[in-house]
């Protein structure tokens, strides 16, 4: 209910009461005139000396007794009785007159007093409202338009009161907000135009998107990589623009995977180049976090996307690839050549050894025999990294698969005196893999697992189908010293070394790769001092 209202009722709530005040009062003065005509006529018939008709005019009749009690001297003993009684009956009728008279005069005061007040009461029901709340309307209007960012509005102050006080301090309240939004505002554009301009000085392409996926920031050079002037990307949701661009498309796809699924590293994107060609870029995808402060929580409130060219590096990286291929193919023959020799050596075929001459050859060709591992290892880096490498995919059971890599890992059990167990159910489904390097992959396990291994542990290998149906998972699990969990995801970067151990740093990385280029994962879960277990799955095949 408005004030207006609220008043408006009031006023009519105090016209009823005096429209009822002035009802009873006009119905007692009513009352009391019959009161009064009543007694009149009383007073009369008691002063007539024999009983009469009784006429209605008692006023009439008093004046008719009157010239008789005058005649009739007051001293006069001889009046009788009754006479006297007349007289004084007829004085009471005298007085019982005037009040009679007075009775209409009080009605009539008393109903013009009634309807003037009335038209007062209803005159202020009308006018006061509108005046009380006419500067409240104003004070109303003028907040409604601050509400929606306009602080030009005002309250004329010439109200006197309380009223003009309060719109004296809301002009004056809304004065010093447009000050304050002009200098923001000024700010603001001052670092809007300062970080435009950083933004479109950078080599990088730049891409913002909002909570909602609405594009808010893209450079220059990121427009032009996707081939969209920037009036068609700011502004517009991710999914317009990668509907007008395939390369728009590939890019934002990124935004669509989880950030715990997206690869440590940054992924390389090809665009192709409007001269000709392709360009090479690295590309970066990144939430942006903001703490809710009704909530004290993080939350996602955008991502930014950037693409860094990288030709130039991956050209160099592929001049480095090809001359580690050249020098590591140079170096495998003499290596192989000098193996073999060693071989016959150590069989006698050249002669008998010396005892000493004997460890001088082993400690040769052990040691030759790491270095053809090396190269073996360069060898398909090189090809991986050129592309060159030739996957030969084929229908494969594991459980004949994983039981070949038993029998040839076993000989280099008994050292250790190491015990093996295999959980690979017959009845699992076949897989689409590469046989040879599949095999490999199992194998460079196994032997990481029995370097690692204490004296009589035990080694496991568990295969079994996901949850998916789609996938087939193998787990290589040993008692070894296990890996840090910052180390996890180093390990299967390229020369990265485990500390206290020897090896190339090479062996996991291209198993990863191996694992990557077949349509499947390896990965590790491991806690110091716990061992740890490699995971690698294979797709199921659909032949």
């Amino acid at each position: 209910m408005t004030l207006k209202v609220k008043i408006t009722l009031g006023f009519v709530a105090l016209l009823g009461l005096l429209l009822g005040v002035g009802s009873y009062a006009l119905y007692a003065l009513q009352q009391l005139d019959r009161a009064a005509a009543a007694a009149l006529q009383a007073n009369i018939r008691a002063a007539q000396p024999a009983p009469r008709r009784a006429t209605p005019d008692a006023p009439g009749a008093a004046r008719q007794v009157a010239p008789q009690l005058n005649a009739v001297p007051a001293d006069n003993e001889a009046v009788p009785q009754s006479l006297r009684q007349a007289e004084s009956s007829l004085a009471a009728a005298r007085r019982t007159e005037a009040v009679a008279r007075t009775a209409p005069q009080g009605r009539q005061c008393l109903l013009a007093l009634l309807a003037a007040s009335s038209l007062l009461l209803l005159a202020g029901a009308l006018a006061v409202p509108g005046l009380a709340t006419r500067s409240l309307r104003r004070l109303l209007a003028a907040i409604r338009k601050a509400d929606q960012q306009d602080f030009t509005g005002s309250i004329p102050a010439g109200t006197a009161g309380e009223l003009g006080q309060v719109a004296q301090a809301f002009n004056h309240v809304l004065a010093q907000l447009r000050d304050y939004r002009t200098s923001t505002v000024a700010q603001f554009r001052a670092e809007r135009d300062r970080l435009t301009s950083v933004v479109n000085a950078l080599d990088e392409g730049l891409l913002v998107v909002d909570e909602h996926r609405r594009i808010i920031v893209a450079n220059p050079v990121m427009s032009h990589l996707l081939g969209l002037p920037a009036a068609q990307l700011t502004g517009h949701l991710a999914t317009e623009v990668a509907a007008r661009s395939e390369q728009a498309a590939r890019l934002l796809a990124h935004l669509e995977v989880p950030a715990a699924q997206r690869p440590a590293g940054a992924p390389m994107l090809a665009l192709p180049q409007p001269g000709g060609g392709e360009a090479y870029y690295h590309l970066l995808a990144k939430a942006v976090m903001s703490t809710n402060d009704f909530t004290q929580q993080k939350e996602t409130v955008g991502a930014v996307l950037t693409l860094r060219d990288v030709s130039e590096y991956r050209r160099l990286d592929q001049v480095k690839w090809r001359f580690l291929s050249t020098v590591s193919q140079e170096l495998h023959g003499p290596l192989a050549l000098m193996q073999l020799s060693l071989h016959r050596l150590e069989a006698s075929q050249a002669g008998p050894l010396t005892p000493e001459q004997h460890n001088i050859v082993y400690t040769l060709a052990r040691e030759n025999k790491h270095l053809l591992k090396v190269v073996h290892e360069l060898l398909d880096v090189s090809q991986l990294e050129q592309g060159t490498i030739q996957l030969n995919f084929q229908v494969a059971r594991l459980p004949e698969l994983v039981q070949f890599v038993v029998d040839t890992i076993r000989p280099q059990l008994q050292p250790k005196r190491l015990a093996l167990e295999v959980e690979v159910p017959a009845a699992l489904p076949a897989v689409r893999a590469d046989v040879e390097k599949t095999t490999w992959v199992l194998l460079s396990l196994l032997a990481n697992a029995i370097r690692y291994a204490h004296l009589q542990d035990t080694l496991r290998i568990r295969a079994g189908l996901l949850p998916d149906g789609q996938h087939v998972q193998v787990a290589v699990q040993d008692q070894g010293p296990g890996i840090a969990p910052d180390r996890q995801e180093l390990i299967f970067q390229r020369f990265t070394q485990v500390p206290g151990q020897g090896g190339s740093g090479l062996g996991l990385s291209i198993a990863r790769e191996f694992m990557t280029s077949q349509g499947g994962q390896l990965g590790v879960v491991s806690e110091p001092g716990q061992g740890s277990t490699f995971v690698l799955t294979l797709p199921v095949s659909r032949g």
